[in-house]
């Protein structure tokens, strides 16, 4: 068909989010100011105007000459109804233009054409095989939609190409860019096998997304059978609860949220959470991982507030609490000023050595108070079992956390000050050397992961003060012997021992018997005689146990009521109180020994 030139102007209808293409029937929606003027402009026009795209749509909706196509189509208005807000407007798509002129008119535009059909360079048979070619496409793609046999009844009863084209094309999504070069490619040809390729493109994007909706269909089924199963299972064990009397179930997930675990930790800890929720009621599994949920939700995880250290207040209270021990106590607050100036980051395990009842435990306990810590001892004396520092495996029945983990979840906090007493009496035996696992907890390069079997999680001990305590230096194996720093406390001499008794054993001794000052008297000569030849040690547990027995026996006295108040314990009393004296210093005879042999 040869081109045909028309010189008629028309007036030009600006579609900025649609492209028109010959061969459909279009219902579009304009303003009401605008449909109100192309009705006046095109009824003079035998109700015909041309339909342009634009290049670039913009919100104001006014636009230039530059920004219109130069191909649109040429369209005949059928039917033009007024709504509210609108004019619809129904339109038959009748042949492809090329715009010649553009004359501005008021608000819009007037163009003259000249009309450019396609070039037919397909032959009958050819122009068949496409259009079944383009029938099988869509019906592919409609058999993902319900509702579509009416749509592809339609289509099959059409054998143009191009009005199947026009038919199918209002249904495809394609950017403006796309829809242009659509119509303005004028070899039936060349326009034949771009729209195959759209429909092959389609067709694929649907099927992805159907395949995407499918499993996304059936991972929320999944979803929200399991979250029904699950209220299900809740209510039923509820249900037997409050039958039982009482619920009392905790909700785990609650705490582990509340809690400030690392969330590796958490993570191990919803699965322990789904594992619970997996068991029956009557599960032999369920008290085990309640114990163990138990256990993570009651440790302390995060940072504990770290007070102050107050040096001089340190110093104080040191000497109030313990008479003599000068280099040790100086050793302390040496340490505690490194802690200050490192903002209290603890870098160093104390080692405390010294002979029995020299109040190396008691100097852990004063320093717990200086720092406003809680307070944690266990006694390591005779553990030969790795189980006891590391815990055992919850494979194992009875299973329980290691004596550390223990001594965690009792303090509260992740900054206590920790006492390992008589680490020397550690013994290792055919299950495991305990000594060798104390390595991990006592470096402080790695207790910040430290490893417990019943746990199974990394637990972070880099905050916590260890203190040990040792009566033999040399009974404590190597390896550990190095990760700690040494103080050593030595013996007390006999004026030491007399006023430590004086201003802490005795006042003690009276509390703990229920009887005061008022009652009961030991003059200072008693005191040194007790010191002196009933007790022979380096610490003070004897003296203090001498001075408990002689609490005992005025106990008694004053219950009976034949005695008179005050009580006053003298030396030459002490036989009848306490018996033979424990001690004697025999004096030097005239004539040594050792002299004689000589001789």
């Amino acid at each position: 068909m040869n081109d045909i030139n028309v010189n008629k102007k028309l007036s030009v209808l600006v579609i900025p989010d649609k492209v028109l293409i010959q061969g459909t029937k279009m219902t579009l929606k304009i303003g009401k100011k605008v449909g109100g003027e192309l009705y006046q402009k095109v009824a003079n026009d035998d109700f015909q105007a041309i339909s342009v795209a634009v290049k670039e749509d913009n919100l104001e909706g006014l636009y230039s000459e530059s920004d219109l196509y130069n191909v649109g189509t040429l369209i005949r208005i059928e039917n033009i109804k007024p709504l509210k807000d609108f004019f619809q407007i129904m339109v038959q798509v009748e042949e492809r233009v090329e715009i010649e002129d553009v004359i501005p008119d008021g608000p819009g535009f007037k163009a003259t054409y000249r009309v450019v059909p396609d070039i037919i360079d397909l032959d009958e048979e050819t122009q068949q095989e496409i259009i079944e070619h383009v029938k099988d496409l869509v019906s592919e793609m409609s058999q993902n939609f319900k509702g579509s046999q009416t749509y592809i009844e339609q289509i099959n009863k059409l054998n143009d190409l191009g009005q199947i084209m026009g038919y199918v094309y209002p249904y495809l999504r394609l950017s403006i860019e796309e829809q242009q070069e659509l119509l303005e490619i004028r070899s039936l040809k060349d326009k034949s096998l771009k729209f195959i390729d759209i429909l092959i493109e389609q067709k694929e994007s649907i099927n992805f997304q159907m395949e995407l909706a499918a499993k996304f269909n059936n991972e929320m089924n999944r979803t929200h059978r399991e979250n029904m199963l699950k209220e299900q299972l809740k209510a039923i064990q509820e249900e037997l609860n409050d039958s039982q009397g009482g619920s009392g179930k905790k909700d785990y997930r609650e705490l582990i949220e509340e809690s400030e675990m690392p969330e590796e930790v958490k993570e191990a800890a919803f699965e322990e959470v789904d594992k619970l929720e997996r068991q029956g009621p009557h599960s032999s599994e369920e008290n085990v991982i309640r114990s163990y949920l138990d256990l993570l939700t009651t440790l302390p995880w995060g940072k504990s507030e770290i007070k102050d250290v107050d040096i001089e207040a340190a110093r104080k209270l040191l000497n109030e609490q313990h008479y003599g021990l000068d280099k040790v106590k100086d050793r302390i607050i040496q340490h505690l000023t490194v802690m200050k100036l490192k903002q209290n980051k603890q870098g160093s395990i104390l080692l405390l050595v010294g002979p029995p009842g020299t109040g190396k435990t008691s100097l852990g306990k004063s320093i717990a108070e200086v720092l406003g810590r809680e307070y944690v001892r266990i006694s390591l004396g005779g553990v030969k079992d790795e189980a006891e520092i590391r815990g055992h495996r919850r494979t194992y029945l009875g299973a329980l956390p290691g004596r550390i983990i223990q001594g965690m979840k009792r303090a509260g906090t992740t900054n206590p000050v920790f006492i390992l007493d008589e680490v020397d009496k550690l013994m290792a035996a055919y299950n495991g050397d305990p000594a060798s696992a104390l390595l991990e907890v006592l470096d402080p390069e790695q207790n910040d992961t430290f490893s417990d079997h019943y746990l199974e999680v990394p637990y972070d001990l880099s905050d916590v003060f260890f203190i040990a305590t040792a009566n033999s230096f040399r009974d404590i194996p190597g390896p550990l012997r190095d990760r700690m720093e040494t103080i050593e406390i030595g013996s007390y001499t006999s004026y030491e021992k007399f006023n430590i008794a004086k201003q802490h054993l005795i006042p003690e001794v009276l509390e703990d018997h229920g009887i005061n000052s008022e009652q009961l008297q030991i003059e200072d000569e008693a005191l040194k005689t007790i010191i002196e030849k009933y007790t022979r040690e380096a610490g003070v547990r004897g003296i203090k146990r001498q001075l408990s027995a002689v609490s005992r026996v005025v106990s008694e006295k004053i219950v009976l009521g034949n005695v008179e108040l005050p009580y006053v314990v003298k030396s030459d009393m002490l036989y009848d109180i306490l018996g033979h004296e424990l001690t004697q210093y025999n004096r030097a005879g005239k004539n040594n020994p050792q002299e004689l042999l000589q001789d």
